[in-house]
């Protein structure tokens, strides 16, 4: 599966029915959110300085750095679909930088964990997002100012309304690719990115 935009990527993409929905109970607090975002860089190739401060900043926006009681997004308008494993609907957004699951699937890493509960799995899939979605180089340079939402200077703001791509990443879908495909409000929360199309 090749992600949005043809951006460079280490996403392996997982088929949706292989996400997993059990919670391993990983450690919450701005304290372990740094480890993880550590450990997310190493596999994705993110230079810690950039990937760090951002992963965090997310991760305390999106989940209050992942305290046990906001891991999962039930009141959204993605909450719906059938119940999983978690008792929650599918597509409730969910983990602590917070996505869908088909759009956890569409830029998971390969080789980690298939649950997006797993803060290193979620947080490796928001890079893949971030690099395909908005164009944030290989080392991470520029991750804040292209995110406004991994941004500790600015405000809150969800990736969708954040910087626009640069015009050189930018490829227009068709609107057969887009058809079927939930297009969230302006200033939706982070778990309400559309699936990018498949080719």
């Amino acid at each position: 599966m090749e992600p949005a935009c043809g951006a460079e990527t280490d996403a392996g993409g997982l088929p949706l029915p292989e996400v997993t929905h059990q919670d391993p109970g990983d450690d919450s607090g701005e304290c372990a959110m740094r480890a993880y975002a550590r450990r997310a860089c190493e596999p994705t190739g993110m230079g810690p300085e950039y990937g760090v401060p951002a992963l965090v900043t997310i991760a305390l926006r999106e989940s209050a750095c992942d305290h046990p009681r906001r891991r999962v997004n039930t009141t959204d308008s993605n909450a719906h679909g059938p119940v999983m494993a978690d008792g929650h609907p599918r597509n409730c957004s969910r983990g602590a930088t917070r996505c869908i699951p088909p759009a956890f699937a569409a830029y998971h890493q390969e080789g980690i964990a298939t649950t997006p509960y797993d803060v290193v799995a979620r947080m490796c899939a928001t890079i893949n997002h971030v690099r395909a979605r908005y164009g944030v180089d290989r080392s991470g340079s520029g991750f804040a100012e292209r995110v406004q939402q991994a941004d500790p200077g600015r405000p809150p703001r969800g990736y969708r309304t954040g910087l626009p791509r640069p015009a050189s990443l930018t490829t227009a879908p068709s609107p057969s690719s887009l058809a079927g495909h939930h297009q969230p409000p302006v200033g939706a929360p982070v778990g309400a990115i559309p699936v990018p199309p498949t080719r």
